[in-house]
């Protein structure tokens, strides 16, 4: 079986740098949707310490 080719992180910021804020808006949320580890990530980032408590919790 084959490897899948992973892009690497240079490649990735050259491709994110030719899109606009609305395609990269799109981007981000689409892999909001598909994911739930980008999920946590993202609403800690973006909550703060109430989002890890509830985590916390979660895992528990």
């Amino acid at each position: 079986m084959a490897d899948i080719k992973k892009l690497k992180i240079p490649e990735l910021k050259k491709h994110l740098k030719e899109y606009d804020q609305g395609e990269l808006i799109k981007l981000v949320a689409d892999l909001y949707r598909q994911n739930h580890h980008i999920q946590s990530y993202l609403s800690v980032k973006f909550l703060g310490g109430e989002t890890i408590q509830d985590l916390y919790e979660n895992a528990r």
